[in-house]
């Protein structure tokens, strides 16, 4: 019995300096702050969700160009889609999307996601892997949709309806946007996370 309680109390000990010694190396080698730009955008890396392409940093001049439309065509198996973006309703996410289609971030990918609910009707698409988890390795600001339409049949007014033909950024959440978009085929009922690009 006496061997057996030697056994795992120098168990234990050995278990303790492991503990206390991986605890020191961690606290020793810290991780940068991720980098993040200095203009109004705010771009910020996101080293737990690497780039699924690499990609640096956008430009995010002092003034972030806020006026003007911006015509973009992207090529897709089913041929070109033309996609006309509005800078005075997104100006960091329309230099965001411009930034990665110089990039050629879009190049060669799938749109992974289509429904067809009643009141969401959306393709998604700008994730390389395919997958619904890829991104451009970093993250910027929300910026909102002010113009749409209340939802007539959502009892908390919070939603609103997404119209036909408008090209909106997906998220994970508050300030979460990277790379991937929604394109709205029929209009569709959204609380608005998403960036009207229209």
């Amino acid at each position: 019995m006496s061997n057996l309680i030697r056994v795992a109390a120098a168990g234990l000990g050995a278990l303790a300096v492991i503990a206390v010694t991986g605890t020191a190396a961690a606290a020793a080698d810290p991780a940068p702050p991720p980098k993040t730009t200095h203009g109004a955008c705010r771009y910020t890396e996101t080293p737990d969700e690497p780039a699924a392409r690499p990609v640096p940093l956008p430009p995010d001049p002092r003034h972030t160009p806020d006026r003007g439309k911006v015509e973009v065509v992207l090529r897709t198996n089913l041929g070109l889609l033309p996609v006309t973006l509005d800078r005075a309703k997104a100006p960091c996410t329309v230099q965001s999307f411009l930034h990665l289609v110089r990039h050629r971030f879009y190049d060669v990918t799938v749109c992974h996601r289509l429904t067809a609910y009643p009141t969401l009707k959306v393709l998604q698409c700008g994730d390389p892997t395919g997958t619904g988890e890829g991104g451009p390795g970093y993250r910027y600001k929300d910026e909102l949709p002010t113009d749409l339409q209340p939802a007539p049949n959502d009892p908390t007014g919070l939603r609103r309806i997404y119209p036909r033909a408008t090209v909106a950024m997906a998220n994970a959440g508050p300030d979460t946007n990277g790379s991937q978009f929604f394109l709205v085929y029929a209009d569709s009922v959204l609380r608005p996370q998403l960036h009207d690009l229209r």
